[in-house]
């Protein structure tokens, strides 16, 4: 376990290695990733060593402002209440939510032969050791002005002021001891707020109850329509378009499939693709930074949405169901039981785009961004839940390459998403 960590863009570099250097003279252990070495996981590494750390010491650049690595790691070191923002660049705005607390500059001590005596560098010192005290007061360091002087950047809260002003530096380190680990009503009480929209998207709880209400929705449309048995007269026309689209492939001989095929994709379709949902789920849920499981979260909800209107008002019957195909229902040769279970939440019109597809395709292009264990076996996986859905006679080839699109798609928007919901976290924990 490190006592620092350092969080940088590449471009600064050099700069970064001067601060751990000055660091690790006071003896604290520090990490940055010049400790990476090849052949390692280094998505996993930094996350274990940011979990790790008792002190994040973020560098703001120009760079690194643009850089979402520096943003995460800074919002975790941040929501740990272990934060020690610096500024490399002199007319540099930090980002929303760090522009309203006193700045030292230190540019002499950065620009010349870094002396270690710089009263500049012991301003940093001291925040370090409270941060490692567990008593940190919030406050930014500007490693870029003239000399030493202690001045405001940006509309600087009252208490913050004081201190900046003048106030007995030992103020600072008086400050409150971290709380007692809550009780039981209060853990009850947090777990509740959780169901208030903001905490639907910023807190693990709340992304988990995201996607229960996803499923719950899921369940209770299917049972809806299954009731209501709409199926347009148009349906028939997308259908012939579909068979069309697909002439030169064959489905005669559909009910010949060797026993291995049937058994292998039936597992594949009913049982890997809810077994690798829950893999991956469970992993970013684990993670020290909110951000992978919100991401997984928003995807399968934008997914969900994206695909409801389909399902309701332009149904689309499965492969096995149109006569005209020449398909069966491929799994009931190895026990109708399964599709049994499964039809309460796909219903037999909920065909275009393919659910299965976009979150399979949604699952592994999540595991490679955010480095999850043997990302290409997921891969591998993942795709024969994708050709089962074809080869089990479930889908047409529109309704997967529908599918596919929108889970690249929808991880995407995710993402975009969550870089504007952490500046909002970024602006409250400043308010």
């Amino acid at each position: 376990m490190a006592d620092v960590f350092i969080s940088y863009a590449h471009e600064d570099r050099a700069s970064a290695a001067r601060i751990a250097a000055a660091l690790e003279s006071r003896d604290w252990s520090v990490w940055w990733d010049r400790q990476l070495v090849g052949g390692q996981n280094f998505r996993r590494k930094i996350a274990e060593a940011l979990a790790e750390a008792r002190c994040v010491i973020v560098l703001w650049t120009e760079a690194s402002l643009e850089s979402n690595w520096v943003l995460d790691e800074a919002q975790d070191g941040l929501r740990r209440s272990i934060l020690v923002p610096v500024r490399l660049a002199d007319a540099l705005e930090p980002p929303l939510g760090f522009r309203s607390f006193q700045t030292t500059s230190l540019e002499a001590w950065l620009a010349g032969g870094g002396e270690p005596d710089s009263p500049c560098l012991a301003e940093l010192f001291r925040a370090v050791e409270r941060a490692l005290e567990g008593t940190v007061p919030f406050q930014q360091l500007d490693l870029s002005g003239d000399g030493c002087a202690t001045s405001p950047a940006g509309a600087a809260r009252s208490d913050d002021r004081d201190l900046g002003a003048g106030k007995d530096r030992k103020e600072a380190a008086a400050l409150p001891e971290s709380p007692r680990r809550p009780g039981v009503r209060a853990r009850l009480l947090a777990r509740a707020r959780a169901l208030r929209p903001r905490h639907l998207l910023t807190t693990r709880g709340g992304l988990a109850a995201l996607l229960a209400i996803v499923f719950v929705l899921n369940y209770l449309e299917t049972r809806l329509e299954t009731s209501l048995g709409w199926s347009p007269g148009w349906q028939a026309q997308v259908l012939d378009s579909f068979r069309w689209f697909e002439r030169h492939l064959e489905f005669e001989s559909h009910d010949l499939a060797g026993g291995f095929a049937v058994g292998g994709f039936t597992l594949s379709y009913f049982g890997l693709f809810p077994l690798l949902a829950a893999i991956v789920a469970v992993e970013l849920y684990r993670r020290a930074s909110v951000a992978p499981f919100r991401v997984l979260s928003l995807s399968t909800g934008i997914n969900y949405a994206v695909s409801l209107p389909f399902f309701v008002f332009f149904p689309i019957r499965e492969r096995w169901a149109d006569p005209a195909s020449g398909a069966m229902l491929l799994s009931d040769r190895a026990s109708s039981t399964f599709i049994e279970l499964f039809r309460p939440f796909s219903g037999l019109d909920n065909c275009f785009p393919s659910f299965h597809t976009s979150l399979t395709v949604a699952l592994i292009v999540l595991g490679f961004l955010y480095a999850t264990r043997l990302p290409w076996c997921l891969a591998g996986l993942g795709l024969t839940v994708v050709l089962s859905t074809f080869a089990l006679g479930i889908h047409w080839l529109p309704d997967i390459v529908a599918g596919a699109a929108l889970g690249v798609v929808s991880v995407g928007l995710a993402r975009r998403l969550d870089s504007r919901i952490r500046t909002w976290e970024l602006d409250a924990a400043a308010a």
